[in-house]
């Protein structure tokens, strides 16, 4: 029971953010059916219960909402839409119950606060970032694809995909082993039984198995790869498989794929 409760909390947390949005939607449903009049029941509670049942089950939304729109931005944007608008008319029912203009107000000014502490604001440092060259990509990224055009020239590569999108953008003469997979939210789109999907499975690995790796490497005629050396934990060096260290570019490794083994 306890387990599944926790699943339960996390799902909520993993697709809310910290949750307390839907705390505060949980606080106005009830508010409402208990303090609103009755007919309301029927125009905003019952058909937001089905809507928890339906969309906002956390086991609905991974096993059926995320294998129809392969895509959580709609459905996230979809969620907060509609809390948003059921939290705020219950705080104005509440709100409108009151006397006084000032108590009106101060009120409100509360319920906003509370709000606005509820989320997180976006505006921020660890969101937004002066740009550190005229792409507005990271450098590493920059100096990388510009490391592997200098040592090999037109290259194929396999990489996290949370990096994939700086090569696809900054120049064509370096092909992902992806494709047009290689973002998020887009990966899974691959069959399992492609070597591409088995190499990012063992790039995302902790420890890869690094003699299957190359060999897929070799088969799929890449030139090199690249390993987040913050995920890795390696039980040998990749140079034992036919991996060649290039350089490091702040915590990714860039590696080329010796063709003859």
């Amino acid at each position: 029971m306890k387990e599944a409760l926790l699943f339960l909390i996390n799902g909520y947390r993993d697709y809310h953010g910290t949750g307390m949005y839907f705390a505060l939607y949980l606080i106005a449903m009830i508010y409402i059916w208990k303090v609103g009049p009755k007919e309301e029941r029927f125009t905003y509670v019952y058909p937001n219960l089905l809507l928890l049942a339906a969309i906002w089950n956390p086991i609905v939304t991974k096993y059926l909402w995320m294998k129809v729109f392969d895509i959580w931005t709609i459905s996230r944007i979809y969620n907060v839409l509609f809390i948003l608008v059921f939290i705020a008319y219950a705080m104005t029912l509440y709100i409108m119950k009151m006397n006084g203009i000032k108590e009106k107000i101060v009120w409100m000014m509360i319920l906003s606060v509370i709000i606005i502490f509820c989320g997180t604001f976006k505006f921020s440092d660890s969101a937004y970032s002066k740009a550190e060259n005229i792409y507005r990509y990271p450098d590493f990224a920059i100096d990388m694809s510009d490391t592997i055009l200098e040592v090999n020239g037109s290259s194929k590569i396999a990489v996290p995909y949370e990096i994939a999108h700086y090569f696809r953008s900054y120049t064509t003469d370096i092909k992902l082993l992806y494709g047009e997979n290689a973002t998020y939210g887009r990966i899974d789109a691959l069959s399992q039984d492609t070597n591409a999907y088995k190499v990012y499975e063992q790039i995302l690995s902790e420890d890869p198995d690094l003699k299957e790796l190359s060999r897929l490497l070799r088969e799929e005629s890449c030139d090199f790869v690249v390993f987040d050396n913050e995920k890795h934990d390696f039980l040998e060096s990749p140079e034992n498989h036919g991996l060649k260290w290039v350089e490091d570019f702040s915590q990714y490794s860039l590696y080329r794929v010796i063709t003859e083994q």
